[in-house]
């Protein structure tokens, strides 16, 4: 796939001619219309693609700790910091999860959607392995405070495995919920898990299941 540059806002971005990267870029702005960016904020982008996250809000915020696991969007996701002279995003090359594995089987989509490759299994994909990091380890040795997950259907598995002492230093998450990846037909996955979370923050938005491909829910401690 073509490399191309695309300037948005005030940022470059090199991303891949004819895939969704450009439109990845455009989604970025609806966590400014969401989420809270404070000055001594360290932000967890679990999902990092190409950098539209952690590059447009960088700027805000004290860090941002941007793991993504999939070679392609990892090179991508490098150039881009650097391209932008980015000082305060590390980046880890490697899958957040739930669980305690080192190692996880991990299917790409090589097709034009770059966003979604994922841990769940998909027929007809190529499979490689990635290194894994637990989420509490994340959060306890990084000192993160708030969360962005786009992990492509491993957002539940993570968040339920935060433990109740984690979850004190957490004042704002903002995940997708994939409910075709789940297999959640009927949303009552989706339903306990927003229950779940609205016993954690007291401000949950959470948008009605119908036939999206995602639902993306905003949680607040207020």
């Amino acid at each position: 796939m073509p490399i191309i540059k695309r300037v948005y806002r005030d940022n470059v971005f090199l991303i891949r001619e004819n895939t969704v990267d450009q439109y990845i870029l455009y989604e970025s702005g609806c966590y400014e219309k969401l989420c809270h960016f404070e000055a001594d904020d360290v932000w967890l982008d679990a999902g990092g693609h190409i950098g539209a996250f952690c590059i447009r809000y960088a700027p805000l915020v004290h860090w941002i700790y941007s793991f993504e696991p999939a070679p392609k969007n990892l090179q991508l996701l490098m150039l881009n910091v650097a391209e932008n002279d980015v000082q305060n995003i590390t980046i880890a090359p490697q899958a957040v999860i739930g669980g305690e594995d080192h190692i996880r089987d991990f299917y790409l989509n090589v097709k034009k959607n770059t966003a979604s490759n994922s841990l769940h299994i998909y027929r007809g994909r190529s499979m490689m392995q990635v290194s894994c990091t637990n989420i509490n380890t994340i959060i306890e040795e990084l000192g993160i405070t708030k969360m962005k997950i786009d992990i492509e259907g491993e957002e539940v598995a993570v968040l339920k495995a935060v433990t109740k002492e984690n979850w004190k230093q957490i004042k704002e998450v903002i995940f997708e919920y994939h409910p075709q990846t789940l297999r959640d037909h009927d949303g009552s996955q989706y339903t306990e898990l927003v229950e779940y979370m609205k016993k954690i923050f007291n401000h949950v938005m959470a948008p009605e299941k119908k036939k999206q491909r995602y639902l993306l829910v905003h949680c607040m401690k207020v």
